[in-house]
C-alpha cells in the first residue's frame, strides 16, 4: 500500500502561492511606477498650457499696441515671437516649472499670425485685427520607468489669442426678439438652450402690423448684406432700434444662407461660411414622444394654435367659448411641446462648438414690443423700439428663400451677449472697447 504525504502537497502549493504572489506585487509595482510618470505628464502639461496661453496673449498684446501700416509680415512675426518667446522664457523661470525647458532640442516653438481667430485667410499686418496662435511641440520631460522600455515622454501644447469684440454687443443682424418677462434682468425671459423664432413668417409680431421681426440699420448696405454679416455696429440698454415692415423672404434667404455656404448674389469671400454647416432637426426621441410633429415649424405651428385659441377664448372648431377643461388642454399643449435644443434636436450648440467657428452665432436685440420708444402701444408700419438687451442665438436652419416657403427662423438661446461678442464674419472688429482674450484652437481642440 502507497503511502499519502499530504503535507508535503501543502508545502509544494504554498511554494506556488509565493510565486504568483511575487508575480502579482512586481506587476503591482510596475504599474505604481508607471503611474507616477503619468502623473508627471499631466501635471506638467497643465503647466505648459498655462505657459502657451501667457505667450499667445502676451504676443497679441504686442501686436495689438504695434502700428504696423507700414510694416511688413516678417516684422509683425518677428514682434510676436519675441513678446512670445520671453514670455516662455519667464514661465519657464517660475518656481516649480524647472522642467519647462523651450530652447533645448528637441522641444519646437513654432509663432502663427492671422486676421481671423479661426486662422484662415493669411494675415496683413495692416489688418485691424491680429491674432496670434503659439504651439510648442516634443517638450522632453525626465521618465522613471517609461525610458525602461524605451519610452520618451514628451508633450505639445498651443494657444490661440487676439482681440475680442468691441462695444457693447456689436456685429448684430438685422432682426429683434421681443422682451418675454421684464423682471429678468439677466435674460428677458429667455430660457438657456431653447428654442425660440427669430424671424416669423406670418405678420403677427408683437412689434406692430406689418413686421416679421425684421429691423432697419440705415445703413448702405442691402438686408441681405447686414444679415449675412457686414453690418459692425454695437447695441446696448437703451438704444433704440427701427423695425422694418414686410417678409422680403428673398433676401432674408440669401444673408443668412451665407452663413451655411448657400450661392447667392453676395461674394463668398467677403462672406464665407461657417465651418460646420450641418442644420438641425427634430430628434427621433422628440418625434416618438409627438407623433403629430415632423419639424420644427410643426412644433411652432402647434404652439400658435394653441396660443392663439387661448388668446382669442375661442374653440377655433365650434366657435364656442372654451370650458375650463378646453383651457386646460390648450395650456397643457404648451407645457408638452417644449423644444430645448439639448435632447430634441439632432444638432444643438454644445455639439457645434468643437466644429463651428461662430459664423452661426447671431446678435439678436431683445426689446420691449409694450410699446414703442415714445410709448405708443400701438404702432404701425417703421417704428422705433428701445433695446433691453442683446442676445446669442444659435442659428438652427437655412431660411426659406420663396415666398410659399412659410417656415419660420429658428434660433437656440445661448446667453445674454456680452463683450466679447460674435466675431464679425470669422473677424472679430475692434469697434469700442475690447481686450485680447484666448480662443479655441481650430487645430487642437484641447487648447
Amino acid at each position: 500500500m502507497k503511502t499519502h504525504h499530504p503535507v508535503r502537497s501543502m508545502r509544494k502549493q504554498r511554494g506556488l502561492v509565493a510565486v504568483i504572489v511575487t508575480i502579482a506585487l512586481f506587476s503591482f509595482m510596475g504599474i505604481a511606477a508607471l503611474a507616477v510618470d503619468i502623473n508627471h505628464a499631466l501635471m506638467n502639461r497643465t503647466k505648459l498650457q498655462n505657459s502657451v496661453d501667457s505667450a499667445a496673449l502676451a504676443a497679441a498684446l504686442v501686436l495689438d499696441r504695434s502700428d504696423f501700416t507700414s510694416g511688413t509680415a516678417a516684422s509683425a512675426l518677428a514682434i510676436a515671437s519675441g513678446a512670445a518667446k520671453d514670455a516662455l522664457a519667464q514661465m519657464a523661470t517660475a518656481d516649480g516649472n524647472a522642467e519647462l525647458d523651450f530652447v533645448s532640442a528637441p522641444v519646437e516653438v513654432n509663432i502663427t499670425l492671422a486676421n481671423r481667430a479661426d486662422l484662415t485667410g493669411g494675415y496683413d499686418p495692416a489688418g485691424d485685427d491680429h491674432y496670434v496662435r503659439v504651439a510648442v511641440n516634443n517638450l522632453s520631460l525626465n521618465s522613471f520607468v517609461m525610458q525602461i522600455f524605451g519610452l520618451n515622454k514628451q508633450l505639445s501644447a498651443s494657444a490661440v489669442a487676439g482681440p475680442s469684440a468691441g462695444g457693447g454687443s456689436c456685429n448684430l443682424v438685422p432682426m429683434a426678439v421681443c422682451e418675454i418677462d421684464a423682471s429678468d434682468t439677466d435674460n428677458s425671459g429667455f430660457d438657456y438652450n431653447s428654442v425660440y423664432a427669430l424671424k416669423l413668417a406670418t405678420n403677427t409680431s408683437d412689434m406692430g402690423a406689418g413686421n416679421f421681426q425684421l429691423l432697419n440699420y440705415d445703413t448702405d448696405d442691402k438686408l441681405s448684406e447686414q444679415l449675412a454679416g457686414s453690418f459692425q455696429g454695437c447695441a446696448s440698454v437703451g438704444n433704440t432700434v427701427r423695425s422694418k415692415p414686410g417678409n422680403t423672404v428673398g433676401p432674408v434667404g440669401d444673408g443668412l444662407n451665407m452663413r451655411f455656404g448657400d450661392k447667392s448674389n453676395l461674394e463668398a469671400a467677403d462672406f464665407p461660411a461657417d465651418s460646420n454647416t450641418t442644420e438641425a432637426e427634430l430628434s427621433d426621441l422628440y418625434k416618438n414622444d409627438h407623433k403629430d410633429v415632423n419639424t420644427i415649424t410643426d412644433v411652432f405651428e402647434k404652439i400658435a394654435e394653441a396660443e392663439t385659441a387661448l388668446a382669442n377664448n375661442i374653440n377655433p372648431k365650434n366657435n364656442k367659448e372654451l370650458t375650463d377643461a378646453e383651457v386646460a388642454e390648450y395650456e397643457a399643449v404648451l407645457a408638452d411641446y417644449p423644444l430645448n435644443s439639448q435632447e430634441d434636436l439632432t444638432l444643438n450648440y454644445e455639439q457645434y462648438q468643437n466644429t463651428g467657428n461662430d459664423r452661426r452665432r447671431l446678435a439678436v436685440p431683445i426689446i420691449d414690443c409694450s410699446a414703442d420708444a415714445y410709448g405708443d402701444p400701438s404702432p404701425t408700419g417703421a417704428s422705433d423700439y428701445n433695446v433691453k438687451s442683446v442676445g446669442c442665438f444659435f442659428l438652427l436652419q437655412r431660411a426659406p428663400t420663396n415666398s410659399g416657403d412659410k417656415q419660420e427662423i429658428y434660433g437656440e438661446y445661448l446667453e445674454k451677449c456680452p463683450t466679447p461678442n460674435v466675431p464679425y464674419n470669422g473677424v472679430s472688429n475692434s469697434l469700442g472697447t475690447y481686450r485680447i482674450v484666448l480662443y479655441d484652437d481650430p487645430f487642437n481642440k484641447e487648447s
